[in-house]
């Protein structure tokens, strides 16, 4: 997915340079169709990065025909890939889709059963403990950190069966009545979006999962240690920038107001640029349950050339 969103930023920055001339071409707007469509269907939380970048890049062109092929392309992808060519090859729905959307509001109700759990209600701790034991609550759960119980004799179908509103309004109930525990948990789970200090408690280690395919992991000891060393030094030295998403987004903050121009239309078109990064960011955060540090590689890759539409002179626009 990081791949595919930095293309198809690429391809959305040589529009808005090009005022939307570079979408004449035919073959130009189908690259860019499936290059988006392909973005999209690699993860669930990509669509909250391009949707936006294709609404921008629908800006900046003139012709409301192009406008709508961009828009019928885009959903004509999606559609045959979701549809008959999943059908075609019996591609299964993944399951537990509450457990998987409400993690952060289960890790509020975590942290206020854990550490207040003389305030909160008796239905809320029953079904807290029916999901994943007291005692496994106790002894595995990790401030801000809903996975740390989650693979841990947890009864997935508790969760499925309280459905959305239900677990919203326990978490709601538990801001009420312990709002200081259930703060802290909020803002332990999402910091490495905004925050741009602390410490760097999420690894990236290649490796291969325990699998029935027969797929074990190999590799070059020496490339792999010399990865543990860079990974090593990055964490040590450079973690502001290399670890912490709210640097990058703080950056893009930064040169945004330093260089866009909000009363002018150039200003405001830019901006559309900017902001497909911030709702992908900030909206995957709400679904997280743990330092989930990978939904958020794309952040690296997009920057560059957010950076690039500010700092670039409007002038040079056209050339």
């Amino acid at each position: 997915f990081s791949v595919f969103a930095m293309l198809a930023m690429t391809f959305a920055v040589r529009v808005y340079f090009s005022g939307g001339e570079w979408l004449k071409s035919p073959s130009h707007v189908i690259i860019f169709v499936l290059i988006m469509g392909a973005a999209t269907i690699f993860r669930h939380n990509a669509v909250l990065f391009t949707l936006p970048l294709l609404i921008a890049v629908m800006l900046y062109v003139s012709s409301w025909k192009k406008k709508f092929l961009l828009a019928a392309g885009f959903a004509l992808i999606i559609f045959l890939v979701r549809v008959p060519l999943y059908s075609h090859l019996k591609v299964q729905s993944p399951g537990y889709r509450v457990l998987e959307t409400t993690q952060l509001p289960m890790t509020v109700i975590g942290d206020a059963i854990t550490k207040t759990p003389e305030k909160i209600d008796k239905d809320i701790l029953d079904f807290a403990y029916k999901a994943v034991p007291e005692e496994t609550w106790r002894k595995y759960y990790i401030t801000g950190t809903f996975l740390s119980v989650k693979y841990k004799n947890m009864n997935f179908d508790v969760i499925e069966s309280a459905g959305y509103m239900k677990i919203l309004n326990m978490m709601m109930r538990c801001f009420r009545d312990s709002f200081m525990a259930s703060l802290k948990g909020m803002l332990a789970l999402t910091d490495m979006v905004f925050g741009v200090t602390g410490s760097a408690n999420w690894i990236i280690i290649p490796s291969v999962y325990v699998n029935s395919y027969g797929i074990e992991q190999h590799g070059i000891r020496f490339m792999h240690k010399l990865f543990v060393i860079y990974s090593q030094i990055t964490r040590l030295f450079f973690k502001h920038i290399f670890w912490h998403i709210g640097v990058l987004l703080l950056i893009s903050i930064i040169f945004t107001l330093a260089k866009v121009k909000f009363r002018t239309k150039s200003g405001w078109e830019k901006l559309f640029l900017v902001i497909p990064l911030f709702i992908h960011d900030y909206g995957t955060m709400l679904f997280i349950g743990g330092n989930d540090f990978r939904y958020f590689y794309c952040s690296y890759l997009v920057l560059p050339l957010v950076l690039l539409v500010l700092l670039v002179n409007d002038n040079i626009r056209h050339n």
